[in-house]
């Protein structure tokens, strides 16, 4: 009996301290535009190109070069965001996260984000978005 408890006291201490050195995952970073309405932007783009166009004219209409780059999110550790789409001014706001939910304040509006894993979802003016961590 006189064993158990600083067995006990030992475990214990040993446990609180791994807790502590458990990072909590952070939504922060740069996310990329994976679908739009179920649709990657290959597929958004396919008719351009069944018309004739090749993927290059159709990002130089953009000013990008890589797909990855038409519509960005970025979360800043500092609680700050900044919105990249293609051939438009950069928008910038904050977010916070509450659980699995990133509320993106905007131009005044909140955003609704859902995270799950590296994913990052949500729907505006009937536009639904899924973005995928950098």
């Amino acid at each position: 009996m006189k064993r158990i408890l600083p067995i006990l006291l030992a475990l214990l201490l040993v446990s609180s301290l791994l807790a502590g050195c458990v990072k909590k995952s952070s939504a922060a970073g740069t996310y990329i535009l994976k679908t739009m309405n179920g649709e990657t932007l290959e597929e958004q783009f396919a008719p351009l190109l069944d018309e004739g166009m090749t993927m290059e004219n159709i990002l130089s209409l953009f000013g990008i070069t890589s797909l990855d780059e038409y519509f960005t999110l970025e979360l800043k550790e500092d609680g700050t965001l900044l919105s990249l789409v293609a051939g438009e001014d950069p928008v910038s706001g904050t977010w916070k996260q509450e659980g699995g939910k990133i509320l993106a304040e905007i131009d005044g509006e909140t955003v609704e984000m859902t995270l799950n894993g590296d994913e990052l979802s949500f729907t505006e003016e009937d536009q639904a978005y899924v973005f995928v961590k950098k």
